[in-house]
């Protein structure tokens, strides 16, 4: 049923240009659209395809903290870590409570993205704001494998 609500929707999405006097409602309904479109895709593998879709979410809806994340881990899953990184913190901006775009940035910074200082000062910030259980205890042995400590307080 999802694939075929899917391709409904890329179906309905492929009317033409947008006309210049849309509203914030219909833009918004766009962008969850590319949003879900993009989900989908990701979850068939076709990373490249939902990053598509992510991009086109945030352009309907620039401020939209999850598009942000959901590119950060499409572009991830291409071994773009810094584009990743970059999406990542783009989302923890927007929603500076959302731990787990703190902890993919910092994960991303590891890998690749970024330098050891920005990956400590990321898993930093998301272990202020979840200091407890196992997952943590994996950020902080991923930071420590890296050579770093951890200074929690984050930014």
């Amino acid at each position: 049923m999802q694939a075929r609500t899917a391709v409904a929707l890329r179906r309905g999405l492929s009317l033409g240009p947008e006309p210049p006097a849309w509203n914030q409602t219909v833009r918004e309904s766009y962008a969850f659209i590319h949003l879900y479109i993009g989900e989908q895709a990701f979850a068939e593998g076709k990373f490249a395809e939902a990053e598509e879709h992510y991009r086109r979410a945030l352009d309907y809806r620039p401020a939209f903290p999850e598009a942000a994340f959901d590119l950060g881990v499409s572009l991830a899953g291409q071994g773009r870590q810094r584009e990743a990184y970059a999406a990542f913190l783009r989302a923890a901006a927007l929603k500076p409570d959302f731990y787990e775009a703190y902890r993919e940035a910092g994960l991303s910074a590891l890998r690749g993205g970024a330098s050891a200082a920005d990956a400590e000062r990321e898993i930093g910030a998301a272990l202020a704001q979840r200091p407890e259980g196992p997952e943590v205890d994996a950020l902080r042995r991923a930071l420590a494998a890296s050579g770093k400590g951890v200074r929690t307080g984050g930014r």
